[in-house]
């Protein structure tokens, strides 16, 4: 029976150690803060996409062009990315994109933040899309992000078949600045109509 105990002991000691080496702890550098001061907000989500060696390690992992690498990177984070939300709780939280990359989990403006700092690793201009589900608190509904990938002067032919190519699909929008990819993953935010744009 003592045989049996430490038997079963012990193995709960190794299976606890394996889901604390599987999901590292993520709420490292991140911060959390309450989504109602917008301009607070926006300077949270552009200091925590701040390229680190994590992300520029994993950038390197892609060859091609700044939209292919992209594009691969994009697949590769989506893949394997765990959707956790935040604790009800606490006050909203968001991770840097260093920390995502280690534990590859989070929601979408965890997410977002690391593909923004994907991009800017790359030198590809984009921007924070926050749609907000109630505009008179401006709580955030959903944070995506959107890169330019061709401005007006250049032919975006060449961006379009590598896009579709790598990503099979793509939601594109154009307007004064150029041709935009939007990288959105999970859920239908149609109905979030309010928009607020951070630039990167």
């Amino acid at each position: 029976m003592r045989q049996l105990t430490i038997i079963f002991i012990t193995g709960f000691a190794i299976a606890a150690w394996l889901l604390a080496t599987r999901h590292p702890p993520a709420r490292v550098n991140g911060q959390f803060l309450g989504p109602t001061d917008p301009a607070q907000f926006a300077k949270a989500l552009l200091e925590l996409s701040t390229p680190g060696p994590r992300t520029n390690q994993f950038v390197a992992t892609f060859a091609g062009s700044p939209t292919t690498q992209l594009s691969r990177a994009y697949n590769a984070v989506v893949k394997k990315w765990h959707y956790v939300p935040d604790p009800e709780a606490e006050a909203d939280y968001l991770a840097s994109a260093e920390d995502f990359l280690l534990s590859q989990e989070g929601d979408c403006e965890d997410l977002s933040i690391t593909l923004a700092a994907i991009a800017r690793t790359l030198h590809v201009p984009g921007r924070f899309v926050i749609t907000e589900r109630d505009p008179k608190t401006k709580t955030p509904g959903h944070v995506s992000i959107e890169v330019l990938i061709a401005s007006p002067s250049e032919d975006n032919t060449l961006a379009l078949r590598i896009v579709i190519a790598e990503m099979g699909q793509a939601h594109l929008m154009a307007d004064e600045q150029g041709l935009w990819l939007s990288l959105v993953s999970g859920g239908n935010y149609t109905e979030l109509k309010k928009r607020r744009l951070v630039a990167f």
